[in-house]
């Protein structure tokens, strides 16, 4: 298992720009540096979204990786290693656990976790990784603004620990890095596959100003979505921000 150290904050702007501060000053040499808040005052989630989070509800952190022996034609091996690693322990509580590519988690067509990675690059590899995630467990009230949130609590109608469910999270996002790391990760694209949001089901999806239907059927090498056209049956594949689904 990799060594880790736990930074636990009150309250931050963002816990990866303080995991960001960390890494330029070499504070913590542990495998794996965890910085969770209580409070997230300016979260940042993807493209430039702010992700929501009520004070003391919800699980905010930043993990601080450095993954130096992966190229960067591997990268998205990070993300699925982190999204499978938090949808394996949402499925101890919850069915209907999804990865929503790249890596949003879902509960049936609801969105319960974000994660937000962020790789520097030194030669073909990945010097060091920041890892953003933001776990609803215990809101329940999200601004209209959000379109289609959940949470462990609205999902079981409990409260929860939210210590317990870090726990749980830090430990089983260290077992995936270390099977990542160790070169044990042979089964994780099909683990992640089987755990795909709408895969091999009709949607609608938008690329640029185009409007399609189309069935998801997979990931190439590089984390790009696979998405076969239903008119004129074409593969297509998406890298991050190109594609979107319309529901």
């Amino acid at each position: 298992m990799l060594s880790k150290y736990i930074i636990k904050l009150e309250s931050v702007s963002s816990t990866n720009d303080y995991a960001r501060e960390i890494l330029k000053n070499e504070a913590y040499k542990s495998d794996i540096v965890y910085v969770t808040t209580n409070e997230q005052t300016k979260g940042r989630g993807q493209v430039g979204n702010i992700w929501e989070s009520n004070k003391g509800e919800n699980i905010t952190c930043s993990i601080i990786i450095r993954p130096n022996m992966i190229e960067i034609a591997d990268q998205f091996n990070i993300s699925i290693a982190v999204s499978l690693a938090i949808a394996s322990v949402l499925e101890e509580y919850l069915p209907g656990v999804s990865i929503k590519w790249p890596n949003d988690i879902y509960v049936r067509n609801n969105k319960i976790c974000g994660i937000l990675i962020e790789n520097s690059l030194i030669g073909s590899c990945i010097e060091s990784s920041i890892i953003g995630i933001g776990l609803n467990v215990n809101q329940t009230k999200f601004s209209a603004s959000i379109p289609n949130p959940t949470s462990l609590a609205i999902e079981l109608k409990n409260y929860f620990n939210i210590d317990d469910i870090f726990t749980l999270i830090s430990n089983k996002i260290a077992l995936y890095m270390s099977r990542l790391y160790n070169a044990e990760s042979a089964g994780f694209k099909n683990e992640y596959l089987k755990k795909l949001y709408l895969k091999g089901e009709k949607s609608n999806f938008k690329a640029g100003s185009i409007f399609f239907e189309g069935i998801i059927e997979g990931i190439n090498e590089y984390g790009m979505i696979e998405i076969r056209e239903c008119i004129s049956r074409t593969l297509m594949q998406f890298g991050f921000k190109e594609v979107e689904y319309i529901h």
